[in-house]
């Protein structure tokens, strides 16, 4: 999408009818986007606007001259005004889904302050899961496409009323009336494309997806256990049978999150826990097995939790793995300083990476590395697939295995499921795939995640009822 972006820029400007494109990328893409256009077209100037005042002030009378100028996307949260007196003529958001948010002010300020006549919105995932996302995005492209928001709400959007505090009722949106619709009138400004598609037509080496499932340890089961039982009280004890309010499903919400936890290691929680934790002893055991096989591609592994790549990284050394051939991406970290890790990555002096989601997207890692652990499921489709196509995307040579460790009957076997449908979901759009899922999570959604049913649950709500009886009549 770089690529293309850029080629397109270039040929607006020698056509005359562009002169300055600026691209806004996530910061860890700030270095690696410079270096992708002037691999491209090494006569063309490219300016990046980072480091301190004083230094970004230089590269703005740098910049003034230049055919590209990249920038972070806190640099439009930071100072809008000054990139908007550039003059910029093509602008171009990579991995848009930054500026989905109708109230961040990231978003607030790409609306306000960078129109062009040339705007282009890039991401791997174009669709979130949220029509009102969907909504966001295409009012800052095309304001008039989509009509208002209560307008868009009406045409598109199937709708149910809640009841707020204070006793007032606001519309919260559930999914789309017809995707069908909706896709037909967005169509004409989403151009999706695929290493598959025609135009394109890259060769990818073969990608293998394995679950390896893990049983819990004892002690952990019990902690598991015991989360999930608070969970299923609140179901069971809701004022409406078969629906959730949302500070029930907040409640729950929350259980899930310690469930997902334990579920890893009971370390997250308890810093002083000393029992067994099957999948971070597995990912260090495939770890050290990939390198003792004579492997010399690196290890990507990915866990949203940052206590995990801590574990992780102390785990590894007590295994052996030398800490020089360790790196770890976590967020807040300077855009040179990924960069190099990167390249670290992609020339072999890493071996294994340890990453946060903050390295879930504008990382390429297929120099080198082609095997991914995910040692926890995003909730977010949108997600997963950022993280597999850090090291499988063109330019891998190697064929790519991609793991996730899953441990039996918990909440993550079930949030599987649940993702692979929301991300039937959001190709609805797009691809045009037929879907009849709901982006929102259904009451149904809840007690699968939880591992009970609808039966269970009402002989819980009935046990629950009478005990109550029985403790009123003593």
């Amino acid at each position: 999408k770089t690529y293309t972006a850029t080629t397109a820029a270039v040929a607006l400007q020698e056509a005359g009818k562009a002169k300055r494109a600026l691209f806004v990328v996530p910061s860890a893409r700030k270095v690696g986007t410079v270096r992708d256009i002037n691999s491209l077209y090494p006569d063309k100037k490219v300016v990046l606007i980072d480091g301190t005042p004083s230094q970004r002030a230089k590269q703005y009378e740098d910049a003034r001259d230049a055919d590209f100028v990249v920038a972070g996307y806190a640099l439009i949260q930071r100072e809008p005004e000054k990139l908007k007196g550039e003059g910029f003529d093509i602008v171009v958001n990579d991995e848009c889904v930054r500026l989905k948010g109708k109230s961040s002010q990231v978003a607030l300020n790409a609306k306000e302050h960078f129109s062009a006549p040339y705007i282009w919105d890039l991401s791997a995932t174009p669709i979130p899961n949220s029509p009102e996302d969907l909504y966001n995005l295409m009012a800052r492209l095309q304001p008039a496409l989509l009509g208002t928001r209560t307008n868009f709400m009406n045409e598109h959007c199937t709708v149910e009323w809640q009841t707020i505090p204070g006793g007032r009722k606001v519309p919260k949106i559930t999914g789309y009336k017809d995707k069908k619709k909706t896709r037909e009138v967005v169509a004409p400004y989403i151009m999706s494309r695929t290493w598959e598609s025609p135009d394109v037509n890259v060769p990818m080496t073969q990608k293998s997806k394995v679950v390896q499932t893990l049983d819990m340890a004892p002690d952990q089961r019990k902690l598991y256990e015991l989360a999930r039982e608070g969970a299923l009280q609140v179901v069971a004890g809701s004022a409406t049978a078969g629906q959730l309010s949302a500070d029930e499903k907040s409640s729950v919400l929350t259980s899930l999150l310690r469930m997902e936890q334990l579920g890893i290691t009971p370390e997250i929680l308890d810093p002083d826990y000393k029992g067994k934790a099957p999948k971070i002893d597995e990912a260090v055991q495939i770890v050290h097995d990939h390198f003792y096989n004579g492997e010399n591609h690196g290890i990507a592994l990915y866990c949203h939790f940052l206590p995990v790549l801590d574990i992780l990284h102390r785990e590894l050394l007590e295994k052996g793995t030398p800490d020089n051939e360790i790196a770890v991406i976590r967020g807040g970290m300077k855009a040179t300083d990924v960069q190099s890790i990167v390249d670290g990555m992609n020339s072999g002096k890493y071996k294994v990476l340890l990453a946060s989601d903050a390295a879930a997207e504008g990382l390429n890692l297929q120099g080198n590395a082609n095997k991914l652990l995910h040692l926890d499921i995003p909730w977010r489709p949108d997600v997963l697939e950022q993280r597999e196509g850090r090291i499988y995307r063109p330019g891998q040579t190697s064929d790519v295995v991609l793991i996730r460790l899953a441990m039996d009957n918990d909440v993550e076997t079930h949030k599987a499921e649940v993702v692979a449908r929301k991300a039937q979901a959001q190709r609805a759009i797009v691809e045009g795939v037929e879907s009849d899922e709901s982006p929102e999570l259904t009451y149904d959604d809840y007690l699968k995640l939880l591992g009970t049913t609808r039966d269970e649950i009402t002989r819980l709500r009935k046990k629950t009822v009478k005990k109550a009886s029985e403790g009123g009549e003593a």
